[in-house]
């Protein structure tokens, strides 16, 4: 996708999802040329792992401030309950890094 509506603005978007063997990926990126100029990147997979789902991902932004995030989580069923088990890791220009562990029943 390219919008050149604005005067001084112009966006770029890209995204693909490509199968590559047991994995399901996506890839993606973005430029966005106003005032801030951001630029995002990212990726992700998922694939089927013991009797559940395990998925990672990375996106990185390149704007004002620069960030990065990565994560992984696992999810399956016990009985009739979902299980859901996730870590990420944010690092913000000028913030200590965030590492969040999430752990969900339902």
């Amino acid at each position: 996708m390219i919008d050149t509506s604005g005067t001084f603005n112009s966006t770029l978007a890209v995204k693909a999802a490509l199968p590559l063997g047991p994995l399901s990926t996506t890839i993606g990126y973005t430029q966005d040329d106003n005032s801030d100029k951001n630029t995002t990147m990212g990726a992700s997979a998922s694939m089927a792992a013991g009797a559940g789902t395990l998925s990672i991902g990375y996106v990185t932004s390149d704007a004002t401030t620069d960030t990065t995030q990565m994560s992984a989580a696992y999810s399956t069923t016990m009985g009739s309950a979902a299980v859901a088990v996730g870590y990420t890791s944010t690092d913000t220009d000028g913030s200590a890094n965030t590492n969040t562990i999430i752990g969900r029943i339902s």
